[in-house]
């Protein structure tokens, strides 16, 4: 049987050198060769790793003491099947001495494995700094002790200008929505379910299917509230504190007796003013007067369409043609190429290259192109013309390589593309893999030979790509505690002021010390580098927003364009 094959195949120990002869030709020596590079620096005793190998996942262990490596397959899903069925076989019929020896050879395998304690579990930022050229951030404060110093001076100094900023009733309202939504995953679950299905219930006039969903959420929300005190859970998942339980609960009670018309009504205006804060309008034209106001306060804007989830082509027409639309509007507002102060066109739209095709399948990218480049090559030829910046939108992990590749081909290899400077692309620091993705889009600024500003982001997808993992059993692909981000987050600002003859960094955080630290980082260490461009999301934290401008920096804001009621959810 093929898993018994691989388990006699990896459950063997062997030597180091033994190892690598036997996988000399895989993917999995560099793995090796960087773990035995860790071990060797921290002089660890034993050490468990993931390694992700031709797209598999596998678990290797090291013991110093007898200086040798284990190898077994994820979370030792393969080698526990295997187990169990070696413990039916003994029990059901009189067996072999081998088969004897087999089970108890992988069942001492598989204890090895799981006696390895926490605590000697590769941490993937130690891995990488080890494995990698990035930056030990503790080494490099201890060798510039004067950035910790500086950069809290200019964080006093911009917090004077956050404490000045006044926030409107209505934002003081949302601000607490929203927190209660950060910090329950109960309430953000089903208030986040209830918007997805809120937009597919234009034709429910009478408000009847409204009324009735609006009801089921309360009830699954009190019913996980309960789950969540039975269990005693914490973080995240906690029970809800007394009085929104109280609230939610009286709301129950009260609704049976709202007329079903005038509930979904109210529900509909209220979302929709709510997501005026945050969405600039519906098109371009409302759009325009957002750009207005954030030039009045020494900012710019990414304008962003909305509708990316696209599940046919004629909606991925749609969205192609809803981003031409802010191409020639923004035409119309900067009709002659203007540079922010940080040397980038002021003229600028993010969009998502995956919303242009319908059936993105990222391991048949020949089948993909086919839809997908006759619709971002028109965008990209459209925005050439007008000089307006096109930059390159945070995607899911699973197309995130594709979607690089696929723009990068095109942008490398079409006649008049190749020469255009004004587009970017954004990197995600959450992912642990974040540094190799850095390495791929600096290889394409390379070849082109042209300065790319890159968008560093903590992060969009935390709490699907979370999910997703668990649900399919693998590795998350994001770190899963926001100390490590902030770190790579911080490692990659370095980095991209190492390589400032290709890139510039547009440093994409609502942190606070995350903009300062940059900026003092830059002009301590690599005061070559281009100037810092600062974004924000635009309305999320507008007293950063505007602090960051009256730093006479350059601040951009990333302003969402679409339905009011599809953009919300």
């Amino acid at each position: 049987m093929i898993i018994s094959s691989l388990i006699n195949g990896t459950s063997t120990l062997y030597g180091l050198s033994d190892i690598l002869n036997y996988i000399k030709d895989s993917d999995i020596t560099e793995e090796f060769l960087n773990l035995k590079k860790y071990v060797e620096t921290t002089n660890t005793k034993k050490i468990r790793k993931n390694c992700k190998i031709k797209e598999n996942q596998f678990q290797v262990s090291y013991y110093q003491e007898e200086n040798a490596y284990f190898i077994g397959s994820d979370l030792l899903n393969d080698e526990l099947t295997l187990l169990k069925l070696y413990e039916y076989e003994l029990k059901t019929q009189d067996q072999a001495q081998t088969l004897q020896d087999d089970y108890n050879q992988l069942k001492i395998f598989i204890e090895r494995f799981l006696l390895i304690d926490v605590e000697f579990i590769a941490h993937d930022i130690e891995y990488s700094i080890i494995s990698s050229d990035l930056d030990d951030l503790m080494l490099v404060h201890k060798n510039h002790p004067t950035i910790d110093e500086q950069t809290f001076k200019l964080v006093d100094e911009l917090s004077l200008h956050l404490q000045n900023h006044k926030t409107t009733f209505f934002e003081k309202i949302t601000d607490f929505g929203l927190g209660l939504t950060a910090n329950f995953a109960i309430l953000r679950v089903h208030l986040l379910k209830f918007l997805a299905i809120l937009t597919g219930l234009e034709h429910d006039q009478a408000g009847v299917e409204v009324k009735r969903i609006l009801q089921e959420s309360f009830h699954r929300t009190l019913k996980d509230h309960k789950k969540s005190v039975k269990n005693k859970s914490k973080g995240q998942l906690r029970a809800l504190p007394p009085y929104l339980f109280n609230l939610i609960w009286i709301a129950l009670k009260i609704l049976p007796f709202i007329p079903a018309q005038i509930l979904a009504a109210a529900i509909r205006n209220g979302v929709k003013q709510t997501a005026r804060r945050f969405i600039a309008g519906v098109n371009i034209h409302e759009a325009i007067n957002t750009i207005n106001a954030l030039e009045m306060t020494n900012r710019d804007a990414t304008l962003d369409q909305l509708g990316e989830l696209v599940v046919s082509e004629k909606e991925a027409d749609q969205y192609m043609n809803k981003v031409l639309e802010l191409i020639y509007g923004l035409e119309v507002k900067y009709p002659k190429l203007v540079f922010n102060s940080a040397g980038i066109p002021r003229a600028h739209i993010s969009i998502k290259v995956s919303a242009l095709a319908s059936d993105f399948k990222p391991y048949a990218l020949e089948y993909v192109k086919l839809k997908l480049l006759p619709r971002l090559e028109k965008i990209l030829l459209e925005a050439q013309k007008r000089n307006i910046f096109v930059n390159i939108d945070a995607e899911h992990y699973h197309i995130r390589n594709a979607v690089l590749k696929i723009w990068g081909d095109l942008i490398t290899s079409h006649p008049t593309l190749k020469t255009y400077p004004h587009m970017g692309i954004v990197i995600q620091a959450y992912l642990k893999d974040s540094h190799l993705h850095f390495q791929d889009v600096l290889h394409l600024a390379q070849k082109r030979n042209l300065l790319m500003p890159i968008r560093l982001v903590k992060g969009a997808y935390w709490d699907a790509e979370t999910i997703e993992s668990i649900a399919h059993n693998f590795e998350a692909p994001q770190f899963l505690n926001k100390e490590e981000t902030d770190i790579r987050f911080r490692q990659l600002i370095l980095k991209t002021f190492k390589h400032g003859q290709h890139l510039q960094l547009a440093v994409a955080s609502h942190n606070i010390h995350d903009h300062c630290w940059a900026e003092i980082a830059r002009e301590k260490l690599y005061p070559q580098a281009k100037p810092i461009e600062h974004q924000c999301l635009h309305m999320t934290y507008e007293a950063l927003s505007i602090g960051l401008a009256k730093m006479q920096w350059a601040v951009r804001n990333y302003v969402p364009v679409g339905d009011l009621l599809v953009g919300m959810a």
